[in-house]
């Protein structure tokens, strides 16, 4: 485990944002709040009939400050402007405002390559009416680019709660071999610190994953791209898509309120790129299909009333009792049901409440600093595997920890953690997750991993998964312990 969290660490300590440098089907220049020019692509000559040198410190070309003027000044920003004329070619364009105020202008091809078959047409949805509606829009939706785009392979890979990812709907071409559908892939494929970019642009585009970069020339700190699409490649990420035999990809990002959910990627074994109309039009689609999803999960979590009504129930029933210590035989047994759990304990001051499995006493001194440094704001703790994210070994039946904690001013910690024992499985992995690094004498390479056949765990010391609404049930069960207390 001490590889691959090294790996990790390492993949998300590259400053993708700060590669000075962009992919080579397009262009860029990077201009001030005033919109003087202080970067320059080393390829813009093909762009416009100036050399870099002497485009840097002058203004932006009309055509292009015509389009700066139309940005706001959020961070963020995007204006886009299909067949802007040039001096040396036409092109597309796309301004974004950057996080320090600057202005990047990246110059596109007008076409894409190769040429389209046709317009896109737009997939119309109607609201899901429940997960199964869910997973048929899903699979029609990867069918629907994948027909119309010519990508060998169009998927939609969820991001589950421990930052691994899964492949959950997939459309592939005749002659694409393999299929990834149902395979999960652990977080170092795509660390946080790329999930924050893909949060930052309607879609990723990589037409090239081959082609040499090119250098961004100017004076001064090197330019933000968190916004810019043309940002060069990671080459560990190029590495990547070499393995799976993947020469041109696009990523769209479907996001939720609290972040990124899934990504529908496209692959393609050859060189791939789409026109700009066409990609404005494609990240149309996914908006479209990602309100619906939106919807839906509004909608399940609206469901939980039945759980705040339970609750509310226990609330009177226990001040009818008296006590928590006297209603807790059956107010347990609510909480194990309540969130699948095999055991209970409950600590308000003094008193400690327990029932069920629980850790021995010696467990709980390794558990519970791992509990006081995980908390989120809100007190909460979640682990499916606590012999592998706790630091120090665990000699314990339970494998899976639900925590929430709550401390009012002048008096102790009050918490309830809920427990579940191991349920041993097996899940299906797209290569093999323990080997994504190699060890060299210089210490540890960041390499990807070279196959992505599948690969099945058995998985031991794992509960089964806490679902989605458990972080909501938590925090409604942290008011009932501040009811509870007041």
């Amino acid at each position: 485990m001490a590889m691959i969290g090294g790996f990790i660490d390492l993949c998300e300590q590259e400053q993708l944002h700060l590669s000075g440098a962009i992919q080579a089907y397009g262009a860029l220049l990077v201009a001030d709040g005033d919109r003087l020019i202080t970067h320059a692509s080393a390829n813009i000559e093909q762009w416009l009939a100036q050399a870099p040198q002497q485009l840097i410190g002058t203004v932006l070309p009309d055509e292009l400050t015509m389009l700066a003027m139309e940005l706001g000044q959020a961070p963020g920003s995007r204006y886009a402007r299909n067949n802007v004329t040039l001096s040396r070619r036409p092109a597309s364009a796309v301004a974004t405002r950057s996080g320090n105020g600057s202005i990047t202008m990246e110059l596109l091809p007008n076409e894409s390559n190769p040429p389209a078959h046709g317009p896109i047409p737009l997939l119309g949805f109607v609201p899901f009416a429940d997960l199964n509606d869910l997973a048929s829009a899903q699979q029609q939706l990867v069918e629907h680019i994948q027909a119309h785009t010519g990508f060998d392979r169009v998927m939609l890979y969820l991001f589950r709660n421990d930052d691994t990812g899964e492949v959950i709907a997939e459309a592939r071409s005749p002659q694409c071999k393999g299929t990834y559908l149902g395979l999960r892939f652990p977080a170092s494929d795509i660390p946080r610190v790329a999930r924050e970019l893909y949060l930052k642009s309607p879609w990723r585009s990589i037409p090239d994953a081959g082609a040499a970069a090119v250098d961004l020339l100017g004076h001064g700190s090197v330019p933000d791209l968190s916004y810019v699409d043309l940002r060069s490649v990671s080459p560990v990420h190029r590495g990547y898509m070499q393995n799976m035999g993947v020469a041109g990809a696009i990523s769209f990002p479907i996001k939720t309120a609290s972040g990124l959910r899934a990504l529908l990627s496209c692959h393609s074994s050859t060189a791939r790129s789409l026109s700009l109309p066409e990609l404005q039009l494609l990240a149309e689609q996914v908006q479209s299909y990602n309100l619906r999803v939106r919807e839906l999960l509004t909608g399940l979590l609206l469901g939980l009333h039945e759980y705040l009504d339970r609750q509310n129930q226990w609330l009177d029933s226990i001040a009818n009792v008296g006590t928590v210590a006297q209603a807790w035989p059956a107010f347990s047994q609510y909480l194990m049901d309540e969130f699948g759990a095999q055991g209970v304990l409950l600590e308000s001051g003094h008193e400690r409440l327990t029932a069920g499995v629980i850790p021995d006493a010696e467990s709980m001194e390794i558990i519970d600093p791992w509990l006081a440094g995980t908390q989120d704001a809100n007190g909460i703790s979640i682990s499916q595997s606590l012999i592998v994210d706790c630091p120090d070994p665990l000699l314990t039946e339970v494998a899976g920890i639900a925590s929430v904690s709550v401390r009012q001013r002048g008096r102790t910690e009050s918490r309830c953690l809920l427990f579940r024992t191991e349920e041993i499985h097996e899940v299906s992995w797209g290569g093999n997750p323990n080997k994504p690094a190699e060890q060299h004498a210089g210490g540890l390479l960041v390499t990807p991993r070279n196959s992505f056949e599948r690969w099945v765990e058995t998985r031991l010391g794992y509960c089964r998964e806490w679902p989605d609404e458990t972080r909501i049930k938590l925090l409604n069960l942290r008011k009932l312990l501040l009811d509870l207390l007041s």
